[in-house]
């Protein structure tokens, strides 16, 4: 199907001899577009850079550019690292000037403390009828751990633990590592 959309093209200058012109232009373009055409138009990290045991989140948003109503719309946002797999099913209207053309969500992500330090690739599609991938788009979250960082080990129960001190308040036996600096 294609639809035909007006497009008006204004032009304002000034000549070298001072002279102001203003032109405006009309053009009809003809604008093919897909039945199904589910895409991300932003993934953003609220930090990309945070350090292991902390908290960030990524605000994903798509918009049905098809000429088909998506009745079963669907963003998923997986790493198998940290691990990360939300899903959400949705409602796009396929009129870009409707209210629910647009579906903004926004998604928390959690590396906990023992975690590596390293780059995790946050993987985001968009999809319509609930699994035919339509986009996908990649945010970079870096994860930076202090070397110095203390690290509750759980111990099994048959170690000892804190032997002779009942400094310890609750009943799980626990270790502290410090972990050594990196060269």
């Amino acid at each position: 199907q294609t639809d035909t959309y007006r497009m008006e093209i204004e032009i304002e200058g000034e000549a070298d001899d001072g002279t102001k012109f203003d032109i405006t232009r009309d053009y009809y373009v003809k604008v093919q577009k897909r039945e199904h055409d589910v895409r991300i138009v932003s993934a953003v990290l609220k930090d990309s850079e945070i350090q292991c045991g902390e908290e960030t989140s990524i605000t994903v948003t798509v918009q049905n550019f098809g000429r088909e109503d998506e009745h079963r719309a669907r963003i998923k946002v997986e790493n198998a690292e940290i691990p990360l797999n939300y899903a959400s099913m949705f409602y796009l209207d396929s009129k870009v000037s409707a209210d629910n053309n647009k579906y903004t969500r926004t998604y928390p992500i959690f590396v906990p403390k023992e975690f590596e330090a390293q780059n995790y690739d946050i993987i985001i599609t968009s999809h319509y009828q609930k699994s035919i991938q339509t986009d996908s788009s990649i945010a970079f979250l870096k994860v930076t751990c202090d070397p110095e960082q203390e690290v509750v080990v759980p111990v099994e129960d048959n170690e000892p633990t804190n032997q002779g001190s009942s400094s310890n308040n609750d009943d799980t036996p626990t270790n502290i590592v410090t972990q050594p600096s990196q060269p």
